[in-house]
């Protein structure tokens, strides 16, 4: 079994650069130890552990410290998906305040959200008899809505994941979410307060039973 574990890690760390850029945040933690071989297309490393495919920073901080809390990520100090040096443990939250910490997120709300900066296209698609556009303040959104499933985290997460170049139904894998639930939240059809993107109104179903063109 010692054999094994030995020729595992063999195999990982020749497949890792330790001459890589210094860390952007901090100098003093050294250069980034970079992932050259297989990655997913958002860029993190991808390493076969027996016949198990897994992330090569999940592997790399597993291997130095132990297993890894259920529910917890490997989240990455110098935002360089390929390192596998500068690593720390946290919640999806955590990962999240990070992006914000750093300025790597930008979330609209309040007077800059869409619907404050193009007020006359808000008008133009919701009615201006609309009662929801007309006292957005009694209406409940987000996480108030009673029949909301999901956390403002986690739809911050979402948009995160997107960006970084991965598919629908890979968010939905990672966070615990429906794909529908991910395609919607990414197309601007619900929580938009939260995304910022300009909201797209739901396609209505045809009634049981009625003729279609």
């Amino acid at each position: 079994m010692a054999r094994k574990t030995r020729n595992i890690a063999e195999r990982f760390w020749e497949k890792v650069d330790k001459s890589g850029p210094i860390h952007p945040y901090d100098p003093a933690q050294g250069p980034c130890w970079v992932w050259t071989a297989g990655k997913t297309p958002a860029g993190y490393g991808n390493f076969s552990e027996g016949k198990v495919r897994v992330m090569a920073h999940r592997w790399a901080w597993a291997n130095a410290n132990g297993q890894i809390p259920e529910g917890i990520e490997v989240c990455h100090s110098c935002d360089r998906p390929a390192c596998v040096r500068h690593l720390f443990l946290g919640t999806h939250g955590d990962n999240i305040r990070d992006c914000f910490r750093k300025g790597r997120a930008n979330r609209c709300s309040g007077e800059r959200h869409w619907s404050k900066t193009h007020q006359q296209e808000a008008a133009r698609q919701f009615g201006e008899v609309n009662f929801a556009a007309a006292h957005p303040e009694l209406m409940a959104r987000g996480e108030r809505h009673p029949n909301a499933k999901i956390t403002e985290t986690t739809v911050l997460g979402i948009m995160d994941l997107k960006r970084r170049g991965l598919s629908h139904r890979e968010i939905g894998a990672a966070l615990g979410v429906s794909r529908e639930n991910v395609v919607a939240i990414c197309t601007g059809r619900t929580w938009c307060e939260v995304t910022g993107l300009p909201r797209r109104p739901c396609k209505k179903r045809p009634a049981r039973g009625a003729a279609t063109t």
